[in-house]
C-alpha cells in the first residue's frame, strides 16, 4: 500500500538546523508517510545528521548528492518528485520548523474536500520561535471561512497565482505530477517556486484550506537568497520568462499574458527596493526585456528615463 503522503526535505549545508526540522517531520500524527530527504551536497555536518535519523527510521529515504547543483533547491526537490509514491506530496524547507499535525490536517483536508491542493497558513521567525509574525499575504484574508475553492476558471485561478507561492505549507495531489509531468523548473536562478507555483495552478481544479498555522519558515538566515540584496534576486526576473514560455506553450497568453505582467511588476518593485546599489544597474538591464516582449516598446522608454535619471 502506497503511502499517504511523501515528505519532501531538501537541505543544503544547515547543520544547525535540520534536525529540528526532522524531529518535527519524524513525529507527525500522520504515521503513513515517506520522508524523502535529499540533500544537495552539503559541506558542513548536514549530511551525517541526516545519517543518523535514517538510521533510527525505516520511513526516511536518504538521497545525498555529492556536489551542489546548478538547479538548487528545484534539483532537489524534483529528486524528491520522482521518488515519491505517496497518494500525496508535500515539501519541508530543512530549516524551517512543523506543527506534528500539520500532514494529517492539510491530509484530512484534501481528502474530505477532494481537492489537488491544500494549504494552511504559517508564520515567519528569525532566530527563535518567539520571535515571529505573520507574512505579508495579503490574498489570504481572501479565503477566510473558506474550506474549499474551485479554480476551474481563469479568474479563480488568478486568485490562487495572488497567494504566496512557497510550497513548503502545502499538499499536493501525487496525480498533478504524474499526469502533467510537472516540476520545479531548474537553471542557473532562484525563486524557483514561483515558475512552480504557476504550473500547479494552470492544472489543478480546487483547492482546499486550513486555516491553523501549522508551520514557521525561518527568515533571514546567512545564505538565504532573499536576504543576500545581491544580483541573485534578478532571479525572479528569469522565472517571468519561465512562466511567460509556459503561457504560450499552453496557449494560455489570451487568458494570463496581462496577469503575468502584474506578476513581474509586483516583483519589480520588491526587488528595486531590496536589491543591493551596486547592482541597480544590472537590474534594470535584466527586467528590460521582460516588459518589452509583452506590451512593447512603451515600458523600455519609461525605464530608460529612469536611468537616466539615475545617472544624472
Amino acid at each position: 500500500m502506497n503511502p499517504k503522503v511523501s515528505v519532501i526535505v531538501t537541505s543544503y549545508n544547515i547543520e544547525d538546523y535540520i534536525e529540528a526540522c526532522l524531529n518535527g517531520i519524524i513525529n507527525q500524527s500522520l504515521k503513513e508517510i515517506e520522508i524523502i530527504i535529499v540533500d544537495d551536497g552539503s559541506t558542513d555536518n548536514t549530511q551525517q545528521i541526516i545519517k543518523n535519523f535514517a538510521s533510527n527510521d525505516e520511513r526516511i529515504i536518504t538521497i545525498l548528492n555529492q556536489h551542489n547543483s546548478i538547479g538548487g533547491v528545484a534539483t532537489a526537490a524534483n529528486i524528491g518528485i520522482e521518488r515519491a509514491t505517496g497518494d500525496f506530496i508535500g515539501f519541508a524547507d530543512g530549516d524551517d520548523l512543523y506543527e506534528e499535525t500539520m500532514f494529517e490536517k492539510l491530509y484530512n483536508a484534501a481528502v474530505e474536500n477532494s481537492a489537488d491542493i491544500t494549504l494552511c497558513a504559517y508564520k515567519e521567525f528569525e532566530d527563535t520561535i518567539k520571535n515571529n509574525k505573520l507574512p505579508y499575504e495579503p490574498s489570504w484574508s481572501d479565503f477566510e471561512g473558506i474550506t474549499s475553492f474551485k479554480i476551474e476558471t481563469p479568474g479563480n485561478k488568478k486568485k490562487i497565482l495572488d497567494l504566496l507561492p512557497v510550497p513548503w505549507r502545502k499538499l499536493y495531489k501525487n496525480n498533478l505530477f504524474k499526469e502533467n509531468g510537472i516540476r520545479f523548473p531548474v537553471g542557473p536562478y532562484f525563486f524557483e517556486d514561483n515558475g512552480f507555483h504557476w504550473f500547479i495552478t494552470m492544472n489543478a481544479k480546487k483547492v482546499a484550506f486550513v486555516n491553523e498555522i501549522l508551520c514557521w519558515h525561518r527568515k533571514k538566515r546567512a545564505g538565504q537568497t532573499t536576504s543576500s540584496g545581491g544580483a541573485s534576486l534578478l532571479g525572479a526576473f528569469h522565472q517571468h520568462e519561465v512562466i511567460y514560455n509556459y503561457l504560450e506553450k499552453n496557449n494560455l497568453c489570451n487568458d494570463y499574458k496581462d496577469y503575468s505582467l502584474i506578476w513581474l511588476c509586483s516583483h519589480v518593485a520588491w526587488i528595486q527596493h531590496s536589491i543591493s546599489h551596486e547592482f541597480e544597474r544590472d537590474f534594470y538591464e535584466v527586467i528590460l526585456p521582460h516588459l518589452k516582449n509583452i506590451h512593447g516598446m512603451i515600458y523600455e522608454k519609461i525605464l530608460q528615463q529612469d536611468i537616466m535619471i539615475e545617472k544624472t
